[in-house]
């Protein structure tokens, strides 16, 4: 896994059983770091949009663990809940630009909102197939909590705050498409 956060360039974090991170990722080959002893299989990474020291690691047995300091010599990763759902198969998570404190996550085929940066989750799948969820992303350049998630097929689907019910943004896309992964283009 990887993510690269948009607060610092040349820098990025790569995941698999721990956290590595990079600050010169144009160079041939860049340098990277271990920052994490987690030492198990990493499902999910997000770098918060507003804050690169930020950063949400989900563990295929349902740890959530958040670092606040991931930038700095000696960074560390603390547990701060468990996931509310299994997270053997699929996990996605996105950290909310406009208010960083709510992170939104995916747990194979559920998708739950937290208030207070990962320690409570409230599930908020209203709208959503029972399948498992491949990827989510929150568009950065909205105020009202825009989230996007991919499922494979059908496709990907769309909800912000004001909505109570999430909505399939699939119209258009090939029937044969298969979204896994996706980016949000602003023109």
């Amino acid at each position: 896994l990887m993510e690269f956060t948009l607060l610092k360039k040349n820098t990025a974090f790569a995941a698999s059983s721990d956290v590595w991170k990079t600050d010169n990722l144009s160079s041939n080959p860049p340098s990277w770091t271990k920052i994490s002893s987690i030492n198990e299989s990493i499902k999910a990474i997000c770098s918060s949009p507003s804050d690169a020291n930020v950063v949400y690691v989900v563990t295929s047995s349902g740890k959530v663990f958040r670092s606040d300091n991931a930038l700095g010599t000696s960074a560390s990763f603390n547990q701060v809940s468990t996931a509310p759902a299994s997270t053997t198969s699929k996990a996605s998570i996105a950290v909310i630009k406009a208010t960083p404190n709510i992170v939104y996550m995916s747990c194979g085929s559920k998708v739950y909102r937290s208030p207070d940066k990962g320690v409570t989750w409230t599930l908020t799948s209203t709208g959503l197939p029972a399948t498992n969820f491949n990827k989510m992303y929150h568009d950065v350049y909205s105020n009202d909590e825009s989230i996007y998630i991919a499922n494979g097929v059908p496709g990907v689907y769309y909800k912000n705050k004001n909505l109570s019910s999430w909505i399939n943004y699939s119209q258009g896309m090939p029937t044969i498409a298969s979204a896994n992964d996706f980016l949000i283009y602003h023109e």
